[in-house]
């Protein structure tokens, strides 16, 4: 550590010396002044009440400039995740304000309003695409199963975008602000030496043209330097602990906790009546009606690809039959365990299950059964394949659902386990109706 402060130190001495000697050969202030020049005149620009003024002024509307840019990106970003075709009226539009020269905005800017305007809009004209391109790959980069996730198990806005948009919004938005923060910087205070407005630090630099105080400009370049630097460091520490911060899981409220649920009728009971699926030319449902009442459960054993993962997912509401229909009668939750594993990697398989029940005791006891303690607090991503099942088969059990659909619930799993979960299935199906694809 002593060693790399030193190397540091030593960079920053031979940059100073060199420029030092670079202004002894020019040995004309006013083209290039030394670093002794350009010390006093900083020196005389912070004990100035004048300058500390114009770099309040100078910073609010840049900041304010820049935290506009970014929040209206945001919002536009989330609106073109959710309506594909706003996104394609504003890429055009986003092309445009990212390729237009800085020096266009200042001058289009002082036509349509004063100086005092044209440092906060330039500052948001520049963060907004940086922000708005920077989320909308972010939200865009959302693993898809986690829309699967959240869709049976319907978690809260706040679980929502903690846990399934946050770990991929995180390094776009942080590198968003990165960029956008000395951006708006620069760009803010060129607008000011083209408008010159009162009280800033662009008409400082333009006045330091004027009278060829080449000291003065470096002042002030340097003052820039260390405001945006600073800057940034604050808000990307503020961003990186409210995008990485790790928060106690809740629960989604829906599902987990105390859960109201509204019966339409005594017995929770699903029925299925002609249901029919192709894709293209192959049909894989035809007619597939039946009756399903709590305490049932059904096992589909067809061949592969003969439509047990499409039957599960027009039942579970996630994929459109051709024709038919699927009505729940006394159903207000259900369950599925997908046949890939729809889990939150970056959280625990404890975490993953507290997640819908929002019960500790619950949560721990169910995957106690199918795995080792020691294991419970590991990050799903470094599960085995094995483990990942038994945590999506410990998920799917744990909601109170009325109907639970689990699909391919032994694959991947040695006969010790296969007996486990046959047991807990035989548990849980008393109060539930469990419907089962499987080759076992």
């Amino acid at each position: 550590m002593k060693s790399e402060k030193l190397r540091k130190t030593l960079i920053i001495l031979f940059w100073l010396c060199l420029w030092q000697c670079v202004a002894m050969i020019v040995n004309q202030k006013i083209i290039f002044p030394g670093p002794s020049e350009v010390l006093l005149s900083l020196i005389e620009r912070l004990s100035s009440r004048d300058f500390a003024i114009a770099v309040l002024c100078s910073m609010g509307r840049i900041l304010l400039g820049l935290a506009a840019g970014m929040a209206v990106g945001c919002m536009f970003a989330m609106a073109s995740y959710k309506a594909k075709l706003l996104g394609e009226f504003l890429s055009p539009v986003v092309t445009l304000i990212k390729a237009a020269p800085v020096a266009s905005y200042a001058v289009l800017f002082l036509i349509w309003w004063n100086s005092a305007m044209l440092t906060f809009a330039v500052s948001l004209f520049v963060a907004f695409p940086i922000m708005y391109v920077n989320t909308l790959e972010g939200l865009n980069a959302v693993p898809d199963k986690y829309h699967k996730f959240d869709r049976i198990y319907r978690l809260s806005l706040r679980d929502k975008f903690m846990y399934i948009y946050r770990p991929s919004l995180s390094p776009f938005v942080l590198g968003a602000v990165r960029i956008a923060c000395p951006m708006s910087f620069k760009a803010g205070i060129a607008s000011e030496v083209i408008g010159t407005p009162l009280r800033s630090l662009g008409s400082d630099m333009y006045l330091s043209k004027v009278y060829f105080d080449t000291a003065g400009l470096f002042a002030t370049t340097f003052t820039l330097i260390v405001l945006a630097y600073v800057w940034e460091k604050i808000t990307v520490a503020v961003m990186t602990f409210l995008l990485t911060n790790s928060v106690r899981i809740k629960g989604t409220g829906v599902n987990g906790g105390e859960r109201k649920t509204t019966m339409k009728s005594d017995v929770p009971t699903l029925r299925l009546k002609e249901i029919n699926k192709s894709y293209g030319d192959k049909q894989v449902l035809r007619d597939i009606t039946f009756i399903l009442r709590r305490g049932d459960d059904m096992r589909i054993d067809w061949p592969s690809g003969e439509g047990k993962s499409t039957l599960l997912g027009i039942i579970a509401g996630i994929i459109r039959p051709d024709s038919g229909a699927v009505i729940k009668d006394g159903i207000s939750r259900l369950s599925f365990m997908f046949q890939e594993d729809v889990l939150i990697e970056n959280l625990s398989p404890l975490q993953n299950v507290m997640l819908v029940t929002n019960d500790y005791t619950l949560a721990k006891a169910r995957l106690l059964k199918l795995l080792p303690e020691d294991r419970l607090d590991t990050k799903v991503c470094n599960l085995s394949g094995g483990e990942r099942r038994r945590v999506s088969f410990a998920l799917a059990i744990s909601v109170g659902a009325e109907l639970i659909l689990l699909d391919e619930p032994f694959a991947g799993l040695d006969k010790g386990a296969i007996r486990i979960v046959e047991e807990i299935i035989a548990e849980v199906g008393t109060e539930s109706i469990v419907i089962i694809a499987s080759h076992v």
